[in-house]
């Protein structure tokens, strides 16, 4: 597709003037994201709702961004087929929404919005957490088996995991995977609200220090887990 062609003078902030132009006329809209096209070519829109509305769409998009928006960078999807690609996405069989989109318009109420962005967060931390599980185990078996030296360094995996699974629901955005809690600048900082004191003086150790391997720091790593564990599931009750 060609690139938006300037026709008429373009407000100050299109995204926000097409926002509110969708608040104040809309025949079934309930959502309005866009994106830069994969091609190159200036952005694209896919709305959800009313596929009849296309052109008012178009209209919209053409006053707010003062140019035609390209037949094949604006895609309308029926609320059923938008929902059945988002299942085929979290089932992982399709990439369905790019991380980089905006979301221009949406007619959910605020509080939906956050409680899905919430469940989508959760639903980060599942891996790392499950990797600290696993690190405590193999953790547990050395330092019951004697080889506490050898069980420091699965207890210190654990730790970092159980904390990057926490640090996932502090995100602002959805990445593609939760980010390693030793590359987060300030990490401690962030989950300090999250975490009572012990905790957080082990997860300083864990970060800058090397612990020496000893029955104490698999129990402390053990305790760590727990309570994130406990942290995890309390946010999604309330999810």
């Amino acid at each position: 597709g060609k690139p938006l062609v300037q026709t008429v003078t373009r407000p100050e902030n299109p995204v926000k003037h097409l926002a509110d132009e969708l608040s104040l006329s809309n025949p079934g809209i309930s959502q309005l994201s866009m994106t830069e096209s994969a091609t190159g070519t200036g952005s694209a829109f896919l709305a959800v709702g009313n596929e009849m509305a296309e052109g008012f769409v178009r209209a919209k998009i053409k006053k707010s961004f003062g140019a035609d928006v390209p037949p094949d960078q604006l895609t309308v999807l029926t609320p059923e087929v938008f929902e059945l690609l988002k299942k085929l996405e979290a089932q992982g069989f399709i990439q369905f929404v790019s991380k980089g989109a905006k979301t221009v318009y949406s007619s959910e109420p605020r509080e939906a919005s956050q409680a899905l962005r919430k469940v989508a967060l959760l639903k980060l931390a599942e891996k790392p957490l499950a990797e600290a599980q696993r690190a405590l185990k193999m953790a547990k078996l050395l330092s019951d088996g004697g080889f506490t030296d050898e069980a420091a360094g699965p207890a210190v995996k654990a730790v970092r995991s159980a904390a990057t699974a926490l640090h996932a629901l502090t995100l602002e955005t959805q990445p593609d995977s939760a980010p390693d809690i030793a590359s987060v600048v300030g990490a401690v900082d962030r989950l300090s609200d999250w975490l009572e004191r012990p905790d957080v003086v082990l997860l300083q150790l864990c970060l800058t220090g090397e612990p020496s391997g000893t029955a104490a720091l698999v129990a402390e790593a053990s305790a760590f887990v727990d309570h994130v564990e406990a942290r995890l599931s309390a946010e999604a009750l309330k999810s």
